[in-house]
């Protein structure tokens, strides 16, 4: 679609340059032909017209099937359970988490012109994520171009940064998934091996996440009713509240980054 963008901005450049340039002179500047030039400018406008009238009619359905009440079973503490939409996540489509403090998530812009590189699928910052419960609101912003590294915000606190390992000086290649979360006082690894559909976040040896998910398809989970794929992630009993939100915040944001 950043292809369609450019056209339309670069044509709607030359064709004003090369209709004046027409209405002076008899001619246009660089030969071309005028006619044919606006035509296929207009339907290069009206491609992107169309994308972003369906792109905001999906906003609204899918926001409003993810807050529907999921008809799900009272779960344990420590249990969690989401179901992505079966289009790829964008901007203001909040994600609810059944679980307790009742934690939602959508993806977070540092500003405007982040958010519009994402909608036009330009290359560069990927979107981080906010999660906020009844109690707690988590952001991972996106601090780098081209490398997935973002710093974490607790209640408007720093508190650590969150980063992809670099595929061959630390190794990130030999896993599907492979994440540091460090702070002043913790260091979590999140690991997801090639083709298996679960993902850890370890404490040192000790296991504090488990996340697992299922394959993409276009049949509805028994559990919610709907389509798309399902998470269902268990967190270490032993962790309080806040920190059980903090490590699904992070589980959110690496499982997300397949999506984009």
């Amino acid at each position: 679609m950043h292809i369609i963008l450019a056209i339309v901005i670069a044509y709607s450049f030359l064709n004003v340059f090369e209709t004046i340039y027409y209405i002076n002179n008899g001619s246009t500047y660089f030969g071309a032909d005028l006619l044919g030039s606006w035509l296929f400018y207009l339907a290069a406008l009206v491609f992107l017209i169309g994308y972003m009238v369906f792109r905001r009619r999906n906003q609204k359905k899918y926001s409003r099937i993810a807050n529907e009440t999921l008809d799900t079973n009272n779960l344990e503490s420590g249990k969690f359970f989401y179901q992505l939409p079966i289009v790829k996540l964008m901007d203001n489509l909040p994600i609810k988490v059944v679980g307790e403090n009742k934690p939602q998530f959508e993806l977070y812009f540092n500003s405007w012109i982040h958010k519009i590189s994402f909608i036009f699928d330009f290359s560069g910052s990927p979107p981080g994520l906010k999660l906020a419960s009844d109690e707690n609101t988590i952001i991972l912003k996106s601090r780098k171009w081209w490398r997935y590294e973002y710093n974490v915000y607790f209640n408007d606190k720093y508190c650590g940064v969150f980063t992809a390992k670099k595929l061959i000086k630390e190794g990130g290649i030999k896993k599907y998934l492979n994440f540091t979360f460090k702070s002043k006082e913790n260091e979590y690894d999140l690991i997801n091996e090639h083709l298996d559909l679960t993902a850890y976040i370890k404490d040192g040896e000790r296991t504090i996440l488990t996340g697992e998910r299922t394959y993409f398809n276009l049949a509805k989970d028994e559990k919610s009713g709907r389509r798309g794929e399902t998470h269902e992630i268990s967190i270490d009993e032993e962790r309080d509240q806040s920190e059980q939100e903090l490590l699904l915040a992070l589980y959110v944001t690496a499982l997300n980054i397949r999506n984009f």
